[in-house]
């Protein structure tokens, strides 16, 4: 799996339609990512060492793999991807976005 950010890894202050400039420190918010296995579904697989899938963050594109020690058929498998942020007092009151991309490939 792949994951990507259109704003490399900050939640920006969007409003009118448009992103800011993302330079003031009031203007964007850094996070982190964890990749957690769902409570539904059976992945087929195992899931990766918890230091290779928590606390990512996406400045650059992501890549996590998994091994091919496929047990059973994956069936509705759930993961969990979530996002942590920091206390910070300096920003703006509004919309804060960005896009996360998740590309999923066989090797």
């Amino acid at each position: 799996m792949t994951f990507s950010s259109d704003r490399q890894g900050k939640l920006v202050f969007f409003k009118n339609n448009q992103y800011a400039t993302a330079s003031k420190e009031g203007q964007f918010i850094n996070y982190s990512l964890d990749l957690v296995q769902g409570e539904s579904g059976q992945l087929g697989i195992s899931m990766p060492p918890e230091n290779e899938r928590k606390g990512f963050t996406l400045f650059d594109p992501f890549i996590i793999n998994f091994n091919d020690n496929i047990i059973t058929a994956t069936h509705q498998a759930e993961l969990v991807l979530k996002m942590h942020l920091v206390k910070k007092s300096t920003l703006f009151h509004g919309v804060f976005q960005d896009t996360i991309t998740i590309t999923i490939t066989d090797l």
